[in-house]
């Protein structure tokens, strides 16, 4: 569902990748905090405006995955509970995108934004029929 508040993605700039990177080399607190202004209108709202534009897509495309992508964006901050890597900063985005089936999940859509290894995946399992041919591209339909 696209929300009013986020504006249509038009790309990451140079600054975002730029802080991406940055703050791989500078993961800490005393850092962050007076960049976090950064990180939040050069990557957070981007990705929320690329989930919501994605969303959109595979809406038209009528494949069942749909977001608020003020809800589905991960937090920049690690859980470091448990970890004996103290780091307290994620150097990368994601998002997921659940399916909207309503039957129980049965998959999704991961966007990974990190300088020079980004990606997105898609995943179902268990689809019926009419769904799966529907997801699978064009021209292999049969």
């Amino acid at each position: 569902m696209t929300t009013k508040n986020v504006r249509r993605f038009s790309g990451f700039s140079p600054a975002a990748l730029k802080f991406l990177k940055d703050l791989a080399k500078n993961n800490d607190r005393i850092w962050f905090v007076p960049r976090k202004h950064i990180y939040e209108v050069e990557l957070l709202q981007p990705l929320q405006a690329l989930v919501a534009d994605v969303a959109d897509a595979l809406r038209t495309w009528k494949i069942p995955i749909g977001a608020d992508p003020m809800r589905l964006t991960f937090r920049i901050y690690r859980d470091i509970r448990f970890s004996p890597d103290k780091r307290p900063y994620k150097t990368n985005l994601g998002a997921y995108l659940p399916s909207t089936r309503g039957d129980g999940e049965r998959g999704g859509l991961y966007i990974h934004i990190q300088p020079m290894k980004s990606f997105c995946a898609i995943a179902f399992y268990q689809l019926d029929k009419p769904l799966l041919l529907g997801c699978r591209p064009f021209g292999t339909r049969t």
